[in-house]
């Protein structure tokens, strides 16, 4: 059964059909496509309001050993918590996000999770407003300029320099 289910999948996927590839692929035991798949599929779905099915989906990664060797699932996590106002959730998925942080390259392009990590902390805001423009810089740095995190991050650093009083530069920035 799970090469059926694996082949499934890639035919999903080949297909244009995501997330009944994901279905497959976790029925096949494939963790690390499933991950692959949350990381580019919850974004969207979330913002879809699909809130539900996303959280269906990471409670596919219950133990955070496991997430640890997939910190964007890990991310996605403390997203959808930090979003939902439930902020110790949120710390506990970033946290564990930042242990696995260099576990590979992300669904955007990216590296690692570094970027994705700095903009969640930029957003949490949990160090200051100094720290949220340094975390907000930093994730542009690393984005890749396709990446989808790259108008949040350029929205968290307009926000922080208007807080830190440099309303010339923020506006610029927000006007992008």
């Amino acid at each position: 059964m799970p090469e059926l289910h694996r082949r499934a999948a890639d035919w999903y996927e080949e297909n244009g059909d995501p997330e009944s590839a994901l279905e497959h692929a976790d029925a096949s035991g494939d963790k690390a496509r499933v991950a692959r798949l949350v990381a580019s599929l919850a974004p969207p779905a979330y913002q879809s309001g699909r809130i539900k099915t996303v959280e269906a989906w990471l409670d596919r990664f219950g133990d955070e050993a496991e997430l640890e060797y997939y910190p964007a699932v890990a991310v996605i996590g403390g997203w959808i918590h930090a979003l939902q106002g439930q902020a110790t959730d949120a710390e506990r998925w970033l946290d564990i996000a930042m242990r696995g942080a260099d576990n590979g390259a992300l669904p955007d392009g990216s590296t690692s999770a570094r970027p994705w990590i700095a903009l969640l902390r930029a957003a949490m805001c949990e160090d200051g407003v100094e720290q949220m423009l340094n975390d907000a810089q930093g994730a542009l740095t690393e984005l890749p300029p396709g990446s989808r995190w790259r108008p949040t991050a350029l929205l968290l650093q307009g926000v922080a320099y208007v807080l830190l009083g440099d309303d010339e530069r923020g506006d610029a920035i927000l006007a992008q």
